[in-house]
């Protein structure tokens, strides 16, 4: 459980590692070297995401109970910004899903932009940082290598918060800045850093947490906070292919994983 609660710490990472692989950072305006992510609907056209074939909740329904209704659908196209504080640093971090394919990209301060493609159906993420002439191919990538890796956040937070939550856990609906979401909190135990109490704010629209902390004791250890979210989003058709004006240098994820 240690790798799941802490995968957003190992997350701010990633730019260390990238920067590493690259050869030297170009100079270049960073125009000159991105394509144009998508052309975004007016979020008041956007489409909630449809929701899965459930019973209807109970609206005094709580707890586990509330918990085992929600949705986990997350709508065909979503663009996402997050800002990711720890350790006295805040991280951003854009999120684009075209079905399963996604692509990721980590704004660290004083530090070039990292960017990670995943395509699930070919089995092939591209790595890279902006500016660098190089970048990594990881072929036989699948979620849970890439997770464990820390080379991508959790991608089913919901289920990793309530495998691991203790057996006294609150879940109620509430509103988030406008948005209808589930409030759940509940502690879990960790073996190095003790108890810790986990806040998050669950959007079933979205199939996402929009908001999300973890303490140990008094002291707010992480927090993520979507600050901007827009489904039904029309991308451009470049926007989860790697560049081409970089030598991406293939290696498979099993021989990868060996050397970490």
């Amino acid at each position: 459980m240690k790798k799941k609660m802490f995968v957003l710490l190992i997350m701010l990472c990633l730019m260390a590692m990238l920067i590493a692989c690259g050869e030297k950072e170009s100079e270049q305006p960073e125009e000159a070297n991105q394509t144009n992510v998508e052309a975004e609907a007016p979020e008041e056209e956007a489409q909630p995401a449809e929701e899965m074939e459930a019973e209807e909740k109970p609206d005094d329904a709580m707890g586990m109970d509330l918990i085992k209704s929600i949705g986990t659908k997350r709508p065909q196209t979503l663009r996402m910004v997050s800002e990711i504080t720890a350790s006295n640093m805040t991280t951003t971090m854009t999120t684009y899903y075209d079905g399963n394919k996604s692509k990721t990209e980590i704004d660290v301060p004083d530090m070039p932009k990292s960017i990670l493609i995943n395509i699930p159906d070919e089995g092939i993420m591209y790595q890279y940082v902006y500016g660098d002439a190089t970048g990594i191919k990881i072929t036989g990538a699948d979620e849970e290598g890439a997770e464990e890796m820390g080379l991508m956040v959790d991608t089913d937070m919901l289920t990793s918060l309530t495998e691991g939550a203790s057996d006294d856990i609150t879940a109620r609906k509430e509103s988030l800045d406008g948005e209808e979401v589930i409030y759940i909190e509940t502690t879990e135990s960790d073996e190095d850093m003790g108890e810790m109490l986990v806040k998050m704010w669950y959007s079933e629209k979205y199939a996402t947490p929009l908001k999300y902390e973890m303490y140990a004791g008094e002291t707010l250890m992480t927090e993520l906070k979507v600050t901007k979210i827009n489904d039904n989003v029309n991308f451009n058709a470049d926007t989860f292919m790697p560049p081409v004006d970089i030598d991406f240098q293939e290696i498979d994820m099993e021989t990868m994983m060996n050397m970490w």
